[in-house]
């Protein structure tokens, strides 16, 4: 019972992550609406580096559309391939939420807990243990 769920849910990791994105890019510019004025009142082109608060909203920013990608080509993988994602994501995921929990305790980070956990503890009779299956088939 509980594998067919976790089965179930791994196989939307990819949507999770986007999810996660999207509320990244979302929560930014409302918290930083006031910056996101200013910067478009500034011109936008090469107006991020004038102050703190702007280039802090720039990185939040790009960091929101890079966890964004890392979801489309997660979710790419298992639509194309049908497959879980590879251990080895997982545990990648795993390291860089633990730094970022550890760095910045009171953040989002705890949000990618679930994502790579049901990665590296979700098994699929299809898949090989070894996490290959990255190749391409063309």
């Amino acid at each position: 019972m509980m594998s067919k769920a976790l089965d179930r849910y791994s196989s939307r990791v990819g949507i999770f992550i986007i999810v996660i994105g999207t509320g990244h890019l979302i929560l930014g510019f409302i918290e930083n609406w006031p910056v996101v004025i200013d910067i478009l009142q500034s011109g936008v082109i090469n107006t991020v580096n004038e102050t703190p608060e702007r280039y802090s909203f720039y990185w939040y920013e790009i960091s929101g559309l890079f966890v964004l990608y890392i979801g489309f080509i997660l979710q790419q993988y298992q639509n194309e391939f049908k497959k879980p994602v590879p251990k080895k994501f997982g545990y990648y995921l795993l390291i860089i939420v633990t730094i970022g929990c550890l760095l910045e305790p009171v953040s989002g980070f705890y949000f990618f807990i679930i994502p790579a956990l049901l990665i590296i503890f979700v098994h699929n009779k299809n898949s090989p243990p070894d996490g290959r299956g990255l190749e391409s088939t063309d």
